[in-house]
């Protein structure tokens, strides 16, 4: 993805809704919600 949000890259291949991604301060970890496995969980 561009830095202005432009040509988004999925990263995941499931097809439930994957919410909320956050990079890690380091910025080389991406945390998100997802409802894969029911209520949301965090990956």
């Amino acid at each position: 993805m561009e830095e202005d949000g432009s040509n988004p890259l999925r990263l995941t291949t499931n097809e439930a809704d994957d919410l909320e991604p956050v990079w890690s301060p380091g910025g080389d970890h991406l945390a998100f919600v997802s409802h894969l496995y029911g209520p949301g969980e965090i990956f």
